[in-house]
C-alpha cells in the first residue's frame, strides 16, 4: 500500500485503541487533530508517577498504520533489521514533521505550526518566515485590496516592492 503525503486525505481507517474500536473519520469529525507515533514518549508518560493519558492510543503491531500514514525513518532500524517508529506529528496531512528516532520534537514549534495552520485556512493568510503568534501575517496575494478592507476591518500595510506591485500587504489578526 502507498504512503501518503501533503494534501492526501487520511483513510477511514478502523483501528483498535485504548478507548475501544475507533474509525478516524468519526472520531476527528470536523475538527483538527494531530496523529503521532511517539512509542517510547507514550510508555514513558504512562508510567509517569501522576501521568494520565486522555486520548486514545491504537494498536499497530504489524505497523500498517504508521506504514500507510509514512511515518517510518527508513534509515533507523533494530537490531534485528525491522524498521524503527519515528516521531511524525500530522495535522490532516496539511502538515507532516518526521523525526528520526533519535531526535526529539520541539512541541513549541508543532503548536506555532497549528496555530499559523487554523489561521491561515479561517482567514486568507500566510505566516512569514519565524512568525510567532500575535506578530503580523501576509494577506493571502489571491485576495483583492477590496476583498482585504472587507476582511481586515482593522486595516493592513502595504509593502513597497521594486515590482510596484502591491500583493505583500501585512496585517494584524
Amino acid at each position: 500500500m502507498p504512503s501518503l503525503g501533503l494534501g492526501d486525505t487520511i483513510p477511514n481507517l478502523e483501528v483498535e485503541t485504548t478507548h475501544g474500536k475507533i474509525k478516524l473519520h468519526d472520531f476527528f469529525g470536523d475538527s483538527w487533530n494531530w496523529l503521532f507515533e511517539l512509542t517510547l514518549c507514550i510508555r514513558e508518560a504512562v508510567q509517569h508517577p501522576g501521568s494520565k493519558v486522555s486520548y486514545p492510543i491504537a494498536s499497530d503491531p504489524k505497523s500498517d498504520i504508521i506504514l500507510l500514514l509514512n511515518m517510518v525513518d527508513p534509515d533507523a532500524i533494530d537490531s534485528y533489521g525491522n524498521n524503527l517508529l519515528s516521531r511524525s506529528g500530522w495535522m490532516q496531512i496539511k502538515l507532516g514533521f518526521l523525526y528520526p528516532g533519535s531526535t526529539g520534537r520541539n512541541v513549541d514549534e508543532v503548536m506555532r505550526v497549528l496555530d499559523a495552520l487554523q489561521k491561515a485556512a479561517k482567514h486568507r493568510i500566510a505566516t512569514p518566515v519565524n512568525w510567532k503568534p500575535g506578530e503580523l501575517v501576509v494577506i493571502q496575494p489571491g485576495v483583492s485590496d477590496d476583498e482585504a478592507k472587507q476582511l481586515f476591518p482593522q486595516g493592513f500595510q502595504t509593502v513597497a516592492l521594486p515590482s510596484n506591485k502591491s500583493y505583500l500587504r501585512f496585517t494584524q489578526l
